[in-house]
C-alpha cells in the first residue's frame, strides 16, 4: 500500500507528462529581495576569499539565478565588470530586478552587515560572523564598491534591455536556454550557484550535471573558481535523505518529466566530478545531520562513504587547474 506522501509524489510525476496539468516550478511565490541577494553574494565571496585571498572576479556567471539577477547585481556593485545569468527557462523580471538593484545600492552605501539566520533562517552557507566584510573592500585593495551614478545607471539600463548576445561593454547578460558553447572558452573568472545543481539530472544514460561540470571547465580560465551551495535533502520526510530509499524504477516514476527535480546525487559524487573535470577543491563546508540508515537505502546508495549519509548540504569552492 502506497502512503499518502508517495502517492502525492507519483501523481506529480505523472502530471509532469501533461503540461496543462502540471506546474514545473518548485517553491513558493515570494521573490528574491535585495537583502537576500546581498547575503548570498557576500557569503560566497567571503568563503571564496578565505580559500583564495587574492581572488578578484571580473566576469561572474550564475547558473539558474531563478526569479532575480540580484546576486549578479551585488557582484557588479562589489567590483565585478560583467555578470551573466544562465537558466533553462526565463524567470527573472527586469522591473523587479531594478527594485532589487536599488535595495543593493542602499545596502552597499551603508556597508550593511550580511543578513544572518535571524533574517534568513535557512540560508546557506553559514558564516562565523556577519559584519560587513571590510577586508574585502579596502580602499587600497583590489576590490572596490562601485555605486557611482554612472555605474548604477549602466546596470539599470542593462537590466531593462537584457542582452542574450554578450558584449564586453554590457554589464549584464541573461541567456535562456544555455548550452556548452554559450560562453567562450576560458572567458569566465567565477561560476556561482545557489541550491540549483541538485536539480540537474544525473542518470546513467544522460547527465545534465556532468554536462554542467564540463561546461564550467570549458568556460573558466585556469585559476578561475566555481562556488556552489548544494542541497542534498528532500522535503516531506523524517530524514533529510528519506528519498534514498526509493528503488531506481520508483524514483523515475516520481521524477516523471519534471524539468527541475532532485537528482539524489551525494557529496562524494560532486567531489569526483570536480576531479574529473580538472578542478581542485579548496573548501568544503558541510552541514551534518543524521539521515536514513544505510541498511534502509536503495542498493545504489549502500556503498557510499559514511560522510554522504550525514551530509545534508555542502558549499564547495574549487579552482580550475
Amino acid at each position: 500500500m502506497m502512503d499518502a506522501r508517495t502517492l502525492r509524489l507519483v501523481l506529480g510525476g505523472l502530471k509532469s507528462y501533461f503540461p496543462t496539468l502540471h506546474t514545473s516550478e518548485k517553491g513558493g511565490s515570494s521573490r528574491a529581495t535585495g537583502a537576500y541577494c546581498y547575503s548570498v553574494w557576500m557569503r560566497h565571496l567571503s568563503i571564496i576569499t578565505k580559500a583564495v585571498p587574492s581572488f578578484r572576479p571580473r566576469c561572474v556567471v550564475e547558473l539558474a539565478p531563478g526569479d532575480s539577477l540580484g546576486v549578479g547585481c551585488a557582484a557588479l556593485l562589489g567590483g565585478a565588470e560583467q555578470y551573466i545569468g544562465l537558466d533553462h527557462v526565463t524567470r527573472a523580471d527586469p522591473r523587479h530586478d531594478v527594485q532589487v538593484l536599488d535595495e543593493l545600492v542602499d545596502l552597499y552605501a551603508h556597508r550593511a552587515p550580511i543578513p544572518d539566520e535571524r533574517v534568513f533562517p535557512h540560508l546557506l552557507p553559514k558564516l562565523p560572523a556577519y559584519n560587513f566584510p571590510n577586508r574585502l573592500f579596502a580602499d587600497d585593495g583590489p576590490r572596490h564598491i562601485r555605486i557611482d551614478d554612472d555605474r548604477v545607471q549602466s546596470i539599470r539600463a542593462a537590466l531593462l534591455d537584457r542582452q542574450d548576445v554578450l558584449y564586453d561593454n554590457v554589464p549584464v547578460g541573461y541567456v535562456v536556454p544555455w548550452g556548452m558553447r554559450t560562453l567562450d572558452r576560458q572567458s569566465v573568472d567565477l561560476v556561482i550557484s545557489q541550491a540549483s545543481l541538485q536539480d540537474l539530472a544525473h542518470d546513467t544514460d544522460k547527465s545534465e550535471l556532468a554536462g554542467a561540470f564540463a561546461a564550467m571547465s570549458r568556460w573558466l580560465r585556469k585559476g578561475g573558481i566555481m562556488s556552489h551551495q548544494i542541497d542534498f535533502s528532500f522535503p516531506l520526510g523524517a530524514e533529510w535523505n528519506h528519498h534514498w530509499h526509493y528503488p531506481e524504477a520508483a524514483w523515475r516514476m516520481l521524477r516523471g518529466n519534471r524539468q527541475a527535480f532532485e537528482n539524489r546525487v551525494p557529496l562524494s559524487v560532486y567531489l569526483e566530478l570536480c576531479d574529473e573535470y580538472d578542478f581542485q577543491v579548496v573548501s568544503v563546508k558541510r552541514v551534518e545531520q543524521p539521515g536514513l540508515p544505510r541498511e534502509k537505502a536503495a542498493p545504489r546508495f549502500r556503498d557510499l562513504p559514511e560522510a554522504d549519509f550525514t551530509t545534508s548540504s555542502a558549499h564547495i569552492v574549487a579552482v580550475r587547474r
